[in-house]
């Protein structure tokens, strides 16, 4: 099977302006919900409460759907956060769509396109570290223009820091690919926030973005190949422990023809005072070789990195060019 991952560096910290105010939406971006092919999640901002949280949407630019949601707030941010789950979509279908409500206004007319319904060639793309500035919208235009089935980002989004402003530009920064293919991040380190003294942990991450399942952690399977977002900045967590087990035996009972992990923490690299990670190896190594992990994506380190295929932590073969299917576990670290 051939597929494509498009990886790119992630560019790092700075700030924009903000747009918009009032009722209009704004900040618009998707993610897959429990099943790919038949689920998709949207979720918008406005400055101020509206009188309904609605998605028209259909097959053609005409629309004829709708579905409603629900408002969602925290108390560290002025915004209102509106979430809407659509539900019972047809596999490998292009759908259109805008959010809004009648009183408040509308966005523009955007569109998705669901999973295939069986197994395909696809392209996704990957990077992590990214923050709000020129070089992060140069890389996010480069993703967009490889027009892929979805987005993994992974991990340290905005480096926003407890300031919500920044969350609301970065959100700002990504909607020209995020309101067009589902934006499925993973949790880093700067997502565990401060405000002051206290510490809020992932809350605006978790009150922002609409994720499946646990939404720390979660999977989704797409065209036969299994994703899998593990929240290493938790990596102990003995609950996330035994969720990705049972996830992994799942995998091998579906006979997913690839297994992917996407995570924030690479458990190898070369860059000075990082290198290895010997909590993560010891928490992940062995479940990466029992389960046959085809695949970990990683960020944090701020490089480029590629591993040969590893058992544990020694390469399984010295091929550069070609991977057979178990051979080992490929280490790529992209942010």
């Amino acid at each position: 099977m051939r597929w494509l991952l498009g990886l790119m560096l992630g560019a790092l910290l700075g700030s924009g302006a903000p747009e918009g105010q009032g009722t209009q939406p704004q900040q618009i971006h998707l993610a897959w919900g429990d099943d790919p092919q038949t689920s998709v999640s949207v979720v918008w901002q406005t400055e101020r409460p509206t009188s309904s949280s609605v998605v028209e949407y259909g097959s053609t630019p005409r629309l004829g759907q709708r579905a409603l949601g629900r408002e969602v707030r925290y108390p560290y941010s002025p915004s209102v956060f509106h979430e809407v789950l659509l539900r019972g979509l047809q596999p490998g279908t292009r759908y259109f769509y805008r959010v809004g409500d009648p009183q408040g206004g509308w966005s523009e007319v955007f569109s998705f396109r669901t999973a295939p319904g069986g197994v395909e060639d696809f392209l996704f793309t990957a990077y992590g570290d990214q923050g709000v500035n020129e070089r992060a919208r140069r890389v996010l235009a480069m993703a967009a223009k490889e027009e892929p089935a979805f987005h993994l980002h992974l991990g340290d989004l905005s480096y926003a820091n407890g300031r919500q402003h920044v969350w609301d530009d970065w959100f700002r920064l990504i909607e020209p690919l995020a309101a067009r293919v589902p934006y499925m991040p993973t949790l880093g380190n700067h997502e565990n926030e401060r405000m002051g003294e206290e510490r809020i942990g992932y809350l605006a991450y978790l009150t922002r973005f609409a994720l499946p399942q646990e939404e720390r952690y979660y999977s989704f399977e797409y065209a036969g190949v299994r994703f899998i977002a593990f929240n290493s900045d938790d990596y102990q967590d003995p609950l996330q422990f035994a969720w990705l087990q049972r996830t992994l035996k799942e995998a091998q009972r579906q006979r997913n023809r690839w297994v992917i992990l996407f995570q924030h923490h690479p458990l190898f690299g070369s860059v000075e005072r990082r290198g290895y990670n010997r909590g993560l190896i010891q928490r992940l190594a062995p479940l990466l070789e029992e389960f046959r992990v085809d695949l970990v994506l990683a960020g944090h380190d701020h490089v480029y990195e590629r591993t040969f295929p590893l058992r544990g932590a020694e390469p399984a073969t010295l091929e550069r060019h070609r991977y057979r299917k178990g051979q080992g576990t490929i280490h790529i670290t992209s942010g």
